[in-house]
């Protein structure tokens, strides 16, 4: 299986975030789990306002750490897909059993 995550950039101060749209925050499936240099993992709302679509070479650094803290099996991709809230619904799903 591999990891879905998507890289995004705030526009304010250049951060980069990591996205993992297949994998919820909350129990609310609006929500998905994402991950920073500082702060590490959280639940985030896909897709703020405030950021754009990070470059390879700004996010390379964040998808180094995230090799490196386990996610061995990463799939960088550029979108979401209407797949994605159904896959995060699934997994809330699958932990309230």
């Amino acid at each position: 299986m591999t990891t879905k995550v998507i890289f995004r950039k705030f526009k304010d101060n250049g951060e980069v975030i990591a996205f993992f749209p297949e994998l919820p925050g909350t129990n609310n499936p609006y929500d998905c789990q994402s991950y920073m240099h500082v702060g590490q993992h959280g639940a985030a709302c896909l897709y703020p306002d405030d950021t754009v679509p990070a470059t390879e070479q700004e996010y390379i650094e964040l998808y180094k750490e995230l090799v490196y803290i386990g996610y061995d099996d990463l799939k960088v991709y550029k979108r979401l897909n209407k797949n994605d809230l159904e896959a995060r619904r699934k997994a809330i799903k699958r932990s309230r059993s």
